[in-house]
């Protein structure tokens, strides 16, 4: 693909603490995309990490005990999942660029305050998280 575009490829994928399969490819890759560009989209997963477990409509049940355990997690270590989505993206050296849907001026606001912290996360355990059915992490399956 790359062979025919003179100009630099940026690619926009998503990645969030569900949905890690770009970074995973480019993790073990890297040498490989060093030449393009990657926006990150989905950092909240359309809004679902941030929603309270109760909170989720039926069609998405599925998504209850990850978002139980992400949580849990979460509190255990003391963050919050915009925190810890923010931090994520940050700490991908791979990540050029990110995009964020807020509906008002005070997320944009509060967005730009967590992502700006001098915070650091241990994300060691997104491993431990129960399995994610592509149905969750997935959007275009909702």
């Amino acid at each position: 693909f790359a062979k025919y575009i003179k100009s630099p490829i940026v690619f926009q994928v998503p990645l969030n603490l569900f949905n890690r399969s770009f970074q995973k490819l480019l993790d073990a890759e890297e040498a490989s995309y060093r030449n393009y560009k990657f926006y990150v989209r989905s950092i909240f997963l359309q809004g679902l990490l941030l929603f309270n477990p109760s909170d989720i409509p039926e069609k998405l049940r599925e998504a209850t005990l990850p978002l139980n355990s992400l949580n849990q997690e979460l509190s255990r270590i003391g963050s919050s999942a915009i925190e810890a989505s923010l931090m994520f993206i940050r700490e991908r050296s791979w990540v050029d660029g990110v995009i964020v849907g807020v509906k008002n001026l005070d997320e944009l606001k509060r967005n730009y305050e967590v992502f700006t912290q001098d915070k650091e996360i241990d994300f060691s355990f997104l491993d431990k998280l129960p399995h994610i059915p592509s149905i969750i992490w997935d959007p275009r399956k909702w």
